[in-house]
């Protein structure tokens, strides 16, 4: 299979990467070869930290970011009851912004499932 990404300038989000095999040589080739025109932003799992270690260097090519839920500073200003809300919906953006108990009580009850099932 050979990868084909749109030509010319831009910002390319390459989203649980992590999940090719190869994905460090393609970021790689990518960088080298378009560092002038192309923004390449890779976002997944803690699983990506792992890839900091051996393998293909992506060395001197990236800055890595851990982005940690809202704190009750962040989000102070937005909502009436902030830490009634975090506490609600948790600090994690995409759960926090929709403030849907449904959708928070879904995602809880999959991710305990994953955590039990890995460990």
């Amino acid at each position: 299979m050979r990868e084909q990404f749109p030509a010319g300038k831009g910002v390319l989000v390459l989203d649980e990467i992590h999940k090719y095999a190869r994905w460090r040589q393609v970021v790689k080739g990518l960088f080298d070869k378009r560092k002038q025109e192309l923004k390449i932003i890779v976002t997944g799992s803690g699983r990506l930290d792992d890839y900091r270690r051996g393998g293909d260097s992506l060395q001197g090519r990236y800055n890595f970011y851990r982005l940690y839920p809202f704190s009750l500073k962040e989000v102070n200003d937005l909502r009436e009851n902030p830490l009634f809300d975090l506490i609600q919906y948790s600090g994690f953006p995409e759960l926090f912004l929709r403030a849907s108990k449904r959708e928070t009580r879904r995602w809880s009850r999959e991710y305990r499932t994953r955590i039990l099932v890995m460990n």
